[in-house]
């Protein structure tokens, strides 16, 4: 852990460095060497010396913007048609009838009008 600080610290390695070289060098055991996240956690978390301000790389970053969930933009499309008034029921009233206006696929062999 020394070492993955001095080299971040002083020659500005990322941890992503740090770990890769010390994996081609074999500078340690492989059980001793942790992965690139497990270094992020460390210095997130303050057990090592480098500070995400000695990261240049991280503080380029811009954070995560959180999503917007889908009831946000949903449409609000008026009353339900079970909701209607009785006197539209009845179609006593002019603009008050219901129409299909749907074309459906045509078909070979048969007319559509």
């Amino acid at each position: 852990m020394e070492w993955a600080d001095e080299k971040m610290l002083e020659d500005h390695w990322s941890p992503d460095v740090v770990v890769g070289f010390a994996k081609r060098q074999e500078l340690f055991d492989p059980k001793l060497i942790p992965s690139t996240t497990t270094l992020y956690n460390w210095i997130d978390s303050g057990i090592m010396r480098t500070k995400n301000m000695n990261l240049l790389e991280k503080l380029s970053r811009k954070p995560r913007q959180k999503k917007r969930s889908a009831k946000e933009n949903k449409r609000i499309l008026g009353t339900s048609i079970d909701e209607r008034p009785e006197e539209v029921e009845s179609r006593d009233h002019f603009g008050h009838w219901e129409i299909d206006t749907v074309i459906g696929k045509k078909l070979k062999g048969t007319k559509s009008y």
